[in-house]
């Protein structure tokens, strides 16, 4: 019983995988020391409870309030495309 659960995990693991590939890439970073916290992909609101291990920063935090990166969907090539310059922004 306990592998099958293992095994339904790992189904979920792949699942996921695959959903990350379709969406933007971002970093969360530290607001107090500006240290990489976590991967972070979409551009859903999400709500998290994040500890700097460098800083010891504790708090929760937003991350529609993060930047997202000026990126746009390229339908042509089927992925997300980053931009170099600030001309192109949501």
């Amino acid at each position: 019983m306990k592998s099958n659960t293992f095994q339904q995990k790992m189904v979920y693991c792949k699942q996921a995988r695959e959903a990350a590939q379709d969406e933007p890439f971002r970093t969360i970073r530290c607001p107090q020391c500006g240290f990489p916290l976590m991967n972070f992909y979409g551009t859903r609101k999400v709500i998290l409870e994040v500890k700097c291990p460098k800083c010891k920063f504790s708090d929760f935090i937003d991350t529609r309030h993060f930047k997202i990166l000026n990126m746009f969907f390229d339908e042509i090539h089927g992925e997300w495309k980053i931009v170099k310059d600030d001309s192109f922004a949501f």
